[in-house]
């Protein structure tokens, strides 16, 4: 393996990092898409030493750089010599008796060194043809919608610092269920959703796990960027993100509005018999519906609440896949109302005379972000 040449950084650095699909994987993720939040991150495998150690290749990549590396107009080399900052990652696997004596729970131990220049690693660089190829994944569809846009969410009235964070918040988790319950670029985010629907659903902490960490797999190139703050009383957040997704944010809330008497009445009537069955704080999430003990009676009232929601906002597809990805109707149940009361925060804002989904559009509104 090449002698390095940089500077040993903590490995915490990468704990923000979550996977998102690969690009190429031949029956081991070769080229990978993490995100933190906010960059786009590639994972080039590069070197093994054959016996414990496996090494990676990682760099940031803004949005116009990664859509130019999918759409064939930029090779991966383009993308590493565009960004300054290069980390090596070797991920070292611990022998048996190392983790019993360390008293590591990770089998693996992770040394990340941030390089001073990639004049002496040109083995681990791509080649001037690396394009992309959607031949060697599986992960993404490129017929899906890829390319942001920057549209607005019109504000007003009276705002407080608080105020910000909040519609953030709620913004953010909305526009993340609503990217994760439909077809997207990245077909892996629909399995990240199962396994959150099946991790410990015990009260609201649950609950709202389940969105931010929806936020945080979603693709960087997706995620919600704060393109311009105006606030003039009216003025405008515009963002950098999916627009149709941000249409739909903006759709569903004033649907919530015109039904919401109706639709707090099935919430209502899930919770009085998750309670009354003692269902209501207990972890089902690894159990079917046969194995919880509901009459089929009690199983088709669940589920029919929940489609009856789904009706009331426009749902059906993501309402639907949302129970197609949980393990049964009590988990089913209790993410579409944790939904709910995530998206009645989002329509305070618009009751309160704060946001303003009901202005008449401009078509200029929104914007394609340039794609070179």
């Amino acid at each position: 393996m090449i002698k390095l040449n940089g500077k040993r950084i903590p490995a915490s650095l990468l704990d923000t990092h979550y996977h998102v699909c690969d690009f190429i994987n031949v029956e081991v993720a070769v080229l990978s898409l993490y995100s933190d939040g906010k960059r786009n991150w590639i994972y080039l495998w590069c070197d093994t030493d054959n016996i414990d150690t496996d090494r990676w290749l990682l760099y940031s990549t803004t949005r116009s750089e990664l859509l130019g590396y999918l759409n064939g107009k930029k090779t991966l080399l383009n993308l590493v010599h565009s960004t300054q900052n290069h980390f090596i990652l070797d991920r070292v696997r611990l022998q048996k008796e190392e983790i019993n004596n360390n008293g590591s729970a990770s089998n693996v131990r992770r040394f990340v060194t941030q390089l001073q220049d990639i004049k002496n690693i040109d083995s681990y660089l791509p080649t001037e043809e690396s394009f992309f190829d959607p031949d060697l994944t599986s992960d993404i569809e490129l017929d899906q919608q890829i390319l942001p846009a920057v549209y607005q969410v019109p504000i007003r009235g009276i705002w407080f610092g608080a105020d910000f964070e909040q519609l953030f918040r709620s913004y953010e988790r909305v526009y993340a269920f609503l990217y994760a319950t439909k077809p997207r670029f990245v077909k892996t985010i629909g399995e990240r959703l199962e396994s959150l629907l099946r991790a410990p659903w015990t009260g609201g902490f649950s609950r709202v796990h389940l969105y931010s960490q929806l936020a945080k797999h979603l693709p960087a190139l997706h995620s919600l960027k704060v393109h311009k703050l105006k606030f003039a009383s009216p003025g405008d957040v515009e963002f950098e993100a999916l627009e149709s997704v941000g249409s739909s944010v903006e759709k569903i809330t004033l649907q919530f509005i015109t039904h919401e008497d109706a639709i707090w009445h099935a919430v209502k009537t899930m919770k009085s018999l998750l309670t009354k069955k003692r269902l209501n704080k207990a972890d089902l999430s690894q159990h079917s519906d046969i194995d919880i003990g509901l009459l089929q009676d009690e199983i088709r009232l669940l589920q029919s609440k929940c489609i009856e929601i789904s009706l009331f906002l426009g749902l059906e597809i993501e309402i639907a896949a949302l129970g197609n990805h949980s393990p049964n109707s009590v988990v089913f149940s209790k993410a579409t109302s944790s939904f709910v009361k995530q998206l009645s925060k989002l329509a305070i804002f618009e009751t309160n005379d704060m946001l303003n989904f009901r202005r008449i559009k401009d078509p200029e509104d929104s914007n394609i972000i340039d794609q070179d």
